[in-house]
């Protein structure tokens, strides 16, 4: 390593705050230079990772984001695919130098980067465990989740959430040490700290596990875990718990059910604090890490089957990855100092994608609402004051009912407005969306004019949730959008729209993926109309289901034959 490049490496360990600000910008400078010899030579070597490791975290990161050409960055990343010296841990500091804000608002209408960032994602295997992992080592005492209860909050950090997703892991293996073959942990938990520590437990560990929605009738719950032969299931309480009794008989595979809350005498049932125990006691340090790449299976989230039997969707590492790199291409804003308030479940694929994996992708914070009554809503809004707000059409009715039953939107002016709206919502709320249902084009317009972006979507598990959505700034009235980045949608003959990308599905488990797809293009099921500008708007359902303002699927067919 030659002297300059030396001296560059020290200054990046230090990290910003033990620069003098007179050497900011030569030491951005340097940098540049850099990127341009190491890119005109095509050689990556030791050098240029430890450049690039030493980069991340120093405070210099997104200067050097602010001020390097779009060209540049891009003609590096093509020399990282091409490249056989690229190893994986250069590949990743790339990419979590691309997730930058301003350099993605720079970036925010060229499609060659999609193909670009999943090509790297595929090549150096960032798996959702290396993304956690780098989060981790960047951000260790940053708080990532926060606990609301009454007027006092609890926070987790990084490194606390670390510790403690460590310790699942080890109760996990031990648990899991029962079988001699590989076998499905399956989920039938309401949102908690625990839930989620458990679901990433499983996500960096390659144990897959099965997310079975909290409201489902025992013959689903049946269904589910015969049809995956999950030997193990969390359950949430004893309420929970009367669903799995009600059909023990029937489950051929089951073996145990780890209670979380309350308590049983049943001998197939260990309550969750027995499950730690076993862990911290095991004599067995070595936690089991099965080998994860991209295309392995992550998770399989089942549907509430509400017009025949429950579908489980399947999700690989890819899906998950690429989707977090293409909905921050989408609102390129959001960014670690956000604030998710989150109460969507997270069996649902907007509260468990978007909103947990998305903080965690983004780094930001992810706080738990207390419950969902819009008077809770309104007391956490004031009181963590979050940023992003994420629901179904429901909640934005109700909070434009609660701002209008205040002030008078007729007669006072904006100023007044504005007011009522920070007051209700905190003063920083400044993203939104409303998607699994119809929302007014006028609360959208109203919300955006006064400060908060509320935009809207359309999606579907089986695209790891978004698969539209009105950009930031560009809303039209009673669109769901265009398509996200990362994904192709187009409108059939019969008007039905079909969509394709890296982070669809892999299929349905137990079907045959040649059913599923036709000529790789997956059916939605829904009748949508394309303008000119590639903004779709629906115009009815092919399937016989629809989705109310509280977002629940209904299915008109069930409905009528109670009258028959």
């Amino acid at each position: 390593m030659n002297k300059k490049l030396k001296t560059l490496s020290e200054i990046l360990l230090a990290g910003k705050s033990a620069t003098e600000k007179e050497d900011y910008k030569n030491v951005i400078s340097e940098l540049i230079e850099f990127f341009k010899l190491y890119n005109n030579s095509g050689v990556i070597d030791s050098d240029f990772q430890n450049l690039l490791t030493h980069l991340i975290g120093s405070g210099f990161d997104k200067d050097l984001m602010n001020e390097i050409t779009v060209d540049l960055f891009y003609s590096i990343g093509d020399n990282l695919l091409s490249s056989d010296g690229a190893n994986q841990i250069i590949i990743h500091s790339y990419l979590n130098l691309f997730r930058d804000s301003e350099f993605l608002k720079r970036i925010y209408d060229d499609k060659n980067w999609e193909e670009l960032i999943l090509q790297l994602i595929i090549k150096s295997n960032f798996t959702f465990d290396k993304l956690f992992e780098q989060r981790v080592k960047q951000y260790k005492q940053k708080n990532l989740f926060r606990i609301i209860e009454g007027e006092r909050t609890t926070d987790y950090s990084w490194g606390i959430v670390n510790n403690k997703i460590t310790e699942y892991k080890k109760s996990l293996s031990v648990l899991l040490s029962e079988n001699d073959e590989e076998t499905f942990v399956a989920f039938l938990l309401d949102n908690s700290l625990d839930m989620i520590l458990l679901d990433l437990a499983c996500l960096t560990s390659g144990v897959v596990n099965i997310m079975i929605p909290a409201n489902s009738v025992p013959q689903h719950i049946e269904f589910i875990l015969n049809q995956t032969k999950a030997k193990y299931i969390f359950v949430d309480d004893e309420v929970q718990l009367s669903k799995i009794k009600s059909v023990k008989n029937n489950l051929v595979y089951l073996k145990k059910a780890i209670l979380l809350k309350g308590s049983s005498v049943d001998d197939y049932v260990v309550h969750f604090e027995d499950f730690l125990k076993a862990g911290s006691d095991s004599s067995k340090s070595e936690i089991t890490q099965k080998k994860i790449s991209t295309d392995s299976l992550a998770t399989i989230m089942y549907t509430s089957g509400t017009t025949g039997d429950p579908k489980g969707i399947m999700f690989s590492h890819l899906n998950i990855v690429y989707k977090r790199f293409c909905r921050a291409m989408a609102i390129p804003e959001i960014g670690e100092s956000d604030r998710f308030l989150s109460y969507l479940p997270l069996y649902h694929t907007f509260g468990r994608w978007l909103e947990m994996t998305g903080s965690i992708f983004w780094a930001a914070e992810y706080i738990f609402m207390e419950n969902p009554s819009i008077e809770t809503m309104i007391n956490n809004f004031r009181l963590v004051k979050p940023s992003v707000f994420i629901s179904i059409p429901k909640k934005w009715m109700q909070l434009y009912e609660a701002l209008t039953s205040k002030v008078d939107i007729e007669a006072e002016d904006d100023k007044k407005i504005k007011e009522t709206v920070d007051q209700l919502t905190g003063g920083n709320l400044k993203w939104g969306l409303s998607a699994a249902g119809y929302l007014p084009a006028e609360i959208f317009q109203f919300f955006q004019r006064y400060g908060i972006e509320l935009m809207s979507g359309f999606g579907m598990t089986e695209a790891t949730g978004g698969i539209t959505m009105t950009p930031p700034h560009k809303y039209k009235p009673d669109s769901l959008g265009k398509a996200l980045p990362g994904i192709e949608i187009k409108v059939a003959d019969d008007g039905e729209l079909l969509i394709k990308g890296a982070y669809v599905m892999i299929g349905y488990f137990g079907e045959n993926p040649d059913k599923t797809f036709v000529d790789g293009w997956l059916p939605t099921g829904d009748l949508m109309f394309m303008d000119e500008d590639g903004f779709i708007e629906i115009v009815d359902r092919k399937k016989e289901i629809y989705k109310n303002i509280k977002g629940e699927t209904i299915a008109p067919q069930k409905i009528e034959n109670l009258f028959r």
